[in-house]
């Protein structure tokens, strides 16, 4: 499981559990507001993936949810953080590799 901080200028993975299948900490990058790549660096076409929003921006108090897409390249995931009043944030999430 990986915890992302999507809320600041440059998104960061802050904390990585390595029982996910590799021994490296994922990458992230900003594609848009709101809009996540997370690489893993594994092929992930077999794999569960689970991601939740934690916080949705540094002064939201509304509620946020989260979905996940593989993309094309096999090891990545793309992330998007949306709440219902505002559609997409950048914000925290939690995303998970079974």
């Amino acid at each position: 499981m990986a915890h992302v901080d999507g809320s600041l200028s440059t998104p960061i993975v802050t904390r990585f559990d390595t029982r996910s299948g590799s021994s490296t900490s994922p990458t992230v990058s900003r594609l848009q507001t709101g809009v996540f790549l997370v690489n893993f660096g594994f092929i992930l076409t077999d794999r569960f993936i689970f991601v939740s929003a934690g916080a949705a921006g540094p002064t939201s108090v509304g509620a946020a949810f989260a979905s996940a897409s593989p993309t094309s390249n096999f090891g990545e995931v793309q992330v998007e953080i949306k709440t219902a009043g505002s559609g997409l944030v950048d914000g925290q999430f939690y995303i998970s590799i079974q």
